[in-house]
């Protein structure tokens, strides 16, 4: 006896750009990125392709921290939008420094066979 159970098609990916302005390095820096997901979408998946992190041009820095991260897109409803914070530090974390982030989304939406 054949199961009736859902399978699911890629409906659309996203690609985001995010650049993330010159500020300081005491604490991460967080970012939001709305997102809109296809009208039957079940799930969306977010992936990090790619990061930039720089300080202030012209500086000379050792860096101590390096943080890059995205959180988890919600699984209990549709996601609006994607989340994540950068960090760029030095020992006293005081100088300036900008980033920018690069992420695909992936947009599933089911299909009965």
């Amino acid at each position: 006896m054949k199961e009736n159970f859902p399978r699911y098609f890629l409906a659309r990916v996203d690609y985001l750009d995010k650049t993330i302005p010159l500020g300081d390095g005491k604490s991460a820096r967080t970012f939001s990125i709305p997102i809109d997901p296809p009208v039957n979408t079940s799930f969306s998946v977010a992936f990090l392709n790619g990061w930039s992190l720089a300080y202030k041009e012209g500086e000379d820095h050792h860096v101590q921290q390096l943080q890059v991260l995205i959180k988890p897109l919600s699984s209990a409803s549709k996601a609006t939008q994607v989340e994540g914070s950068l960090l760029l530090r030095d020992k006293e974390g005081d100088d300036q420094w900008q980033g920018r982030v690069w992420i695909t989304v992936l947009h599933f939406c089911p299909y009965w066979s």
